[in-house]
């Protein structure tokens, strides 16, 4: 009986040492990384952006001439994956992971399959740290790469979007209690299709945004509202609502009017575009106070004016100082808005007017002029202050 164990127990050992053996040919290859560190400080901006950015002069108009679009520009991850094995197998491609966790849960984590040895992302969040990490797939199986680091710039997240002009994402500004506004819930823009006003513009439905333009906004952005501040009575909304009432977005995002009179004349109260909408401006905040709306666009034609006055209003109230919300403005002269702004447009009009209001801060100015004059209720402010801050 002794015997027969130790010739088993032999047996046992020998097989159980070759299904081993077999199990480590077919495992993991072998791979060396070389992946360049990006480091703490990745900026998608254009040099024109940059430079605007990193200016004291809000109007500068040497950088901002409004004439021209200057869309991000992309990250680029790059890496090479160098076989080790005395074989190597044929390559079958790459998988990259990008995430804001270093554990990459799946709701968190962005993946793009690719052949070649780097990618681009465009619309990172700004001031915002990522974790990346490849995994090389060939004949005979996968590695992945150490994971790795780096953190955005902090402020100003334009957004690339293909055939939509001006658009950016209104957070990512540190309000005066030291919190943020969270960023991918509310974008401002440029139209995304021709408008009709007083027959200037093509006699039929004509968008501006293409289709890849639309996969962005719906699969990597995830708009669930469009909110359309161009005029009714003259078609500048261009033949819009389509059948059924939807966007250019289609039926999955909700498309909502909401009509502003505009004037680019003369920078005095009288353009004031706040005081002269206050039923839309009512209609938009309350729309903000429903977290099942978000994520939100909201764009006039060219995104600047009507557009603009709405961005300044929300910021304020969550509390970015005068700073961040001349920037913000400002920041339309770098996108096709066919002839740049001044400051004054802001400084003249509804930003005295909010400065004028009863208020320890240009936020509780802004608050007290929502509920005060606007009708907007404190309990849709206190709403949408916890849907923005964090």
């Amino acid at each position: 009986m002794k015997t027969f164990r130790r010739i088993f127990g032999a047996s046992l050992c020998a097989l159980l040492i070759a299904v081993l053996a077999v199990f480590s040919a077919c495992g993991a290859p072998n791979y060396s990384w070389d992946i360049p560190d990006l480091g703490d400080k990745v900026d998608f901006h254009t040099e024109k952006q940059a430079e605007y950015l990193a200016s004291s002069d809000y109007d500068n108009l040497e950088f901002v001439s409004g004439a021209e679009e200057s869309l991000p520009n992309a990250v680029t991850l790059k890496w090479t994956a160098t076989s080790l094995e005395k074989e190597p197998a044929s390559l079958k491609g790459y998988t990259v992971e990008i995430s804001t966790s270093q554990a990459f849960p799946e709701s968190e984590t962005t993946t793009i399959a690719t052949t070649a040895t780097s990618c681009e992302l465009y619309n990172l969040y700004v001031g915002t740290e990522y974790y990346w990490r490849v995994t090389v797939e060939d004949q005979k199986g996968k590695a992945t790469s150490p994971t790795q680091y780096f953190r955005t710039t902090d402020y100003m997240r334009n957004i690339y979007v293909d055939g939509v002009t001006n658009m950016r994402d209104i957070g990512g500004w540190e309000t005066e209690d030291g919190g943020h506004v969270k960023q991918g819930m509310i974008y401002r823009c440029g139209r995304l299709n021709i408008g009709n006003a007083d027959n200037y513009y093509p006699a039929k439905y004509t968008e501006c945004i293409t289709a890849e333009g639309k996969k962005t906004m719906l699969e990597q952005l995830g708009i669930k509202s469009e909110i359309d501040l161009r005029r009714t009575d003259n078609d500048e909304v261009g033949y819009l609502p389509l059948a059924g009432g939807n966007g250019p977005l289609g039926d999955g995002v909700k498309y909502v009017q909401m009509p502003m009179e505009w004037s680019i004349g003369t920078e005095n109260d009288s353009n004031n575009l706040a005081s002269r909408n206050k039923d839309k401006v009512k209609e938009f905040f309350s729309y903000l106070a429903h977290e099942e709306n978000y994520p939100i666009i909201f764009h006039c034609n060219i995104g600047t004016d009507r557009t603009g006055v709405l961005a300044y209003l929300v910021n304020a109230l969550l509390g970015v100082g005068k700073e961040g919300l001349h920037r913000d403005y400002m920041f339309s002269n770098l996108g096709n808005i066919t002839g740049a702004r001044s400051i004054t447009k802001i400084t003249n009009t509804y930003g005295k007017m909010l400065d004028e209001y009863n208020g320890a801060t240009l936020s509780e100015k802004t608050k007290n002029y929502l509920i005060n004059e606007i009708g907007v209720t404190a309990e849709e402010i206190d709403t949408i202050k916890e849907l923005l801050i964090v």
